[in-house]
C-alpha cells in the first residue's frame, strides 16, 4: 500500500511470483482531488510483464458528498464493455445499487444486477442481497464482525465477482465471516492473530467445507 501526505491510499500493488505459475503484477492507482475524494482509479494487471487487463473508473457525486455514479470501462479483449453503477440512499444509508453493462461502448445499456444493502450500527456491512435479470432466486451474503479496527485502507468484498460497495470503501471492524445464504457459493470464516493494541498480525481466510486457506500476514511502519 503506498499513501499520500495526508494518508490517504493511492496505490495497491501486488506481485505473485510462484514459481510453479505465471509471473503476475497488478497496480491499482487511486486519483484524489484537493479535498480527498476518489476522482478515479485504474487498474492493470500484468502477466510475465505483458498487460494482459485495464480497467478505468470514474466517480460522480452529488452535492452532499455521496456517490451516486461510477463507470467503469474495460477497454481490452474481444469485446470491450462498460459498466455503470447508480447508488440511492435513504439518508447518508446506502440503500441500492443498479448495475448496468454495454459492450463496445455505442451500445445501449442492459441491467445485469441489483443489490441492495444493510449496515450494523458500526457502519459495518452486514449483509447483501442480489436480484439477477438472469436467476430467479435472489443471492444473499451474510456478514460477521469481530470489534477490533480495521487497519486495512480498503477492504474489498466481493461475492460473485460483484464488488459489494466501491473501490474506497471498507468496514469499521474485520470480517469473521462471509456466508453465502443459498450454498451454492463458497462461504469464508477469518481467523486472526493481534497487536497489543489491537491491530491485526495475521487473517487467515478458510473456505467453510474445505480444507482449502489461504494466510495474510500484516506490516506497520
Amino acid at each position: 500500500y503506498s499513501y499520500n501526505t495526508s494518508r490517504q491510499l493511492v496505490k495497491i500493488s501486488i506481485s505473485d511470483n510462484d514459481p510453479a505459475s505465471a509471473n503476475v503484477a497488478q497496480t491499482e492507482t487511486f486519483v484524489r482531488n484537493a479535498a480527498g475524494r476518489l476522482d478515479s482509479s485504474r487498474f492493470e494487471s500484468f502477466t510475465n510483464g505483458v498487460l494482459t487487463y485495464l480497467t478505468k473508473t470514474v466517480y460522480t457525486y452529488d452535492a452532499g458528498g455521496k456517490l451516486v455514479l461510477s463507470v467503469q470501462q474495460t477497454p481490452m479483449g474481444t469485446m470491450p464493455y462498460t459498466d455503470s453503477c447508480l447508488y440511492t440512499y435513504t439518508g447518508n444509508i446506502l440503500q441500492e445499487r443498479k448495475d448496468y453493462r454495454r459492450f463496445d461502448g455505442t451500445g445501449p445499456y442492459d441491467l445485469l444486477r441489483t443489490a441492495s444493502f444493510q449496515f450494523d450500527g458500526l457502519g459495518n456491512l452486514s449483509r447483501t442481497i442480489f436480484n439477477w435479470t438472469t436467476h430467479p432466486i435472489p443471492d444473499t451474503a451474510i456478514f460477521q464482525y469481530d470489534a477490533k479496527v480495521n487497519a486495512l485502507p480498503v477492504d474489498r468484498l466481493v461475492f460473485y465477482w460483484a464488488p459489494l460497495f466501491y473501490n474506497d470503501y471498507k468496514p469499521v471492524n474485520n470480517p469473521l465471516q462471509a456466508v453465502n445464504a443459498k450454498g451454492d457459493y463458497p462461504s469464508y470464516n477469518y481467523e486472526y492473530r493481534y497487536t497489543g493494541n489491537g491491530k491485526p498480525l495475521y487473517r487467515k481466510t478458510k473456505i467453510i467445507s474445505s480444507s482449502q486457506a489461504t494466510e495474510t500476514l500484516y506490516y506497520y511502519d
